[in-house]
């Protein structure tokens, strides 16, 4: 997915509810997993074993990668710290611009994507790209905090 500002692009993984295509008129909680890239296959994982053990509500789960065509520690540097830090010989501090891309473009597409069945939307990092929100609703951290996130995310 294109970020029409920097012309940087990023993956987007996305796992559904089993039940998503047989349930016309269901609606789904929307989490969002910063760290895609390393993240999303073990998070996305975890959230559905939540879910299928009645913890948490089945849900809508998305991940973001990191930009393609770049080292996946200095895309995280640049897109989840919001301060730069030229002393360090590195790119930090683009969490403002990457911030304006996923609530500008990511959520948007998101939410047209699956239009009606989207109820809440949760965001969870690890580490640093905690610190990135896309827009006013809930945050949370992951690993080892992540079932703990999720639930609140999810208003459980």
């Amino acid at each position: 997915m294109p970020d029409p500002v920097s012309r940087r692009r990023y993956e987007i993984y996305v796992s559904l509810p089993a039940d998503y295509s047989e349930s016309s008129g269901k609606t789904y909680p929307l989490v969002i997993i910063a760290d895609g890239g390393r993240a999303f296959p073990t998070l996305s994982c975890d959230a559905r074993a939540l879910a299928n053990s009645n913890a948490i509500d089945q849900a809508v789960i998305v991940g973001l990668s990191y930009a393609l065509g770049e080292n996946l520690e200095d895309s995280r540097r640049r897109d989840y710290t919001p301060v730069a830090l030229p002393s360090s010989g590195k790119l930090y501090g683009g969490a403002a611009a990457y911030q304006r891309y996923l609530g500008d473009v990511v959520l948007p597409y998101l939410q047209h994507k699956f239009e009606e069945r989207l109820r809440s939307r949760g965001y969870s990092g690890l580490r640093i790209s905690s610190t990135v929100i896309p827009g006013k609703d809930h945050i949370g951290s992951a690993r080892p905090g992540f079932a703990w996130a999720i639930k609140n995310a999810l208003g459980n």
